[in-house]
C-alpha cells in the first residue's frame, strides 16, 4: 500500500464518519484537517506489520476513522473508547466493534492473549492515573508473539526542543496547559499530560514486559493551508528530520509480547538504550 492510497482510503472513512452534535462534528472536522497524513502513516504500518484477518485491538477510536479504515482493509477490529455516544450514529450505520471502557482505571473488556495486535496511538500521552495498569492490561490481552504499535509525539524533536526553549513549555503539539486539561470538559476526554523521549517510552515498555523491535520516527505530513511563514517552517523541519530522523515531532515504538508474565516493578534488565 502506497501513501497515495493509504489516504485515499483515509479520506473515504473521514468522509464517512460524523460526530454527534456540533461540538463533535467540528471536532472531527478539525481532526482529519491535521490527522489525515498520520493516520494514512498509521494504516500503511499495520498492514505491513500485521497479516489481514487477524484481531486488532484500537485503544481510543474517537473520531473511529482508523477504525474503520482497518474494517475495510480486512481486520478483525475492536475499538476502546471512553464514550459511544460521541459517533454512536457511525458506530451503527458502519457496523463497528467499538466498546465502552475507561482503560486507565477500568479493565479491558477481553480475555488473556484474545488479541493479535494493540493500536495504541496517539493515546500514551493523555494517561494521567497510572500509565503502569493501562499497559499491563495491554500486555495481558495481547498473545505471547503478538505486536503493540505505540505512536506518541517526540518531545526530543526539533520542534519540542524549540518549543521548550522558546515558549518554555513541553507541550509542542496542544496549545497549553490549561486547554489540555479542558478538553475533559469540552470533549470528554484529557489532552496531552506529558510528552514523551523515544527512549523513555522504550525503556518503559521492556519494563512492562515488551521486547522492542524498532522505533520509528515520523513527521506530520505537509501543512494545511496556512500562512506563507508557518509552511516555510514547515519546509525547513521537513529538510533537517530526513537529515537526522531522530528530530522528527513523531515516532512510533513497536514492539512483540515475548513471555506471558509481565516484569515485576524492580526488573532493570534488557532495557533499550535508543
Amino acid at each position: 500500500m502506497t501513501h497515495k492510497s493509504a489516504l485515499r482510503v483515509i479520506d473515504e472513512c473521514m468522509a464517512s464518519v460524523i460526530g454527534d452534535g456540533d461540538v463533535m462534528k467540528d471536532w472531527a472536522a478539525n481532526y482529519s484537517r491535521h490527522h489525515r497524513h498520520r493516520l494514512a502513516y498509521d494504516l500503511r504500518m499495520i498492514c505491513r506489520t500485521v497479516e489481514p484477518a487477524r484481531r486488532v485491538l484500537e485503544f481510543g477510536s474517537s473520531p473511529p476513522f482508523l477504525t474503520l479504515a482497518l474494517k475495510r482493509a480486512g481486520y478483525d477490529v475492536i475499538g476502546l473508547d471512553i464514550a459511544l455516544e460521541r459517533f454512536s450514529r457511525t458506530i451503527a450505520q458502519h457496523g463497528l466493534d467499538i466498546r465502552a471502557v475507561n482503560f486507565e482505571s477500568q479493565p479491558v473488556p477481553l480475555g488473556d492473549g484474545a488479541i493479535d495486535a494493540v493500536v495504541f496511538n496517539e493515546v500514551f500521552e493523555h494517561l494521567r492515573i497510572n500509565l503502569i495498569a493501562t499497559m499491563r492490561e495491554v500486555h495481558r490481552v495481547l498473545r505471547v508473539g503478538g505486536t503493540l504499535m505505540l505512536s506518541t509525539p517526540n518531545m526530543r524533536s526539533l520542534r519540542g526542543l524549540w518549543t521548550l526553549l522558546a515558549r518554555g513549555t513541553t507541550c509542542h503539539i496542544g496549545p497549553d496547559l490549561y486547554e489540555e486539561y479542558d478538553k475533559l470538559r469540552r470533549f470528554g476526554h484529557m489532552g496531552h499530560v506529558r510528552e514523551y523521549t523515544p527512549s523513555e517510552v522504550a525503556r518503559f515498555l521492556t519494563r512492562v514486559g515488551f521486547s522492542v523491535q524498532r522505533i520509528e520516527y515520523r513527521n506530520t505530513g505537509p501543512p494545511i493551508r496556512t500562512a506563507w511563514s508557518v509552511r516555510v517552517q514547515g519546509t525547513i523541519e521537513r529538510t533537517i528530520c530526513r537529515i537526522a530522523p531522530s528530530l522528527s515531532p513523531l515516532f512510533s515504538v513497536v514492539c512483540q509480547k515475548t513471555d506471558d508474565q509481565p516484569k515485576s516493578s524492580t526488573d532493570r534488565t534488557n532495557q533499550p538504550t535508543t
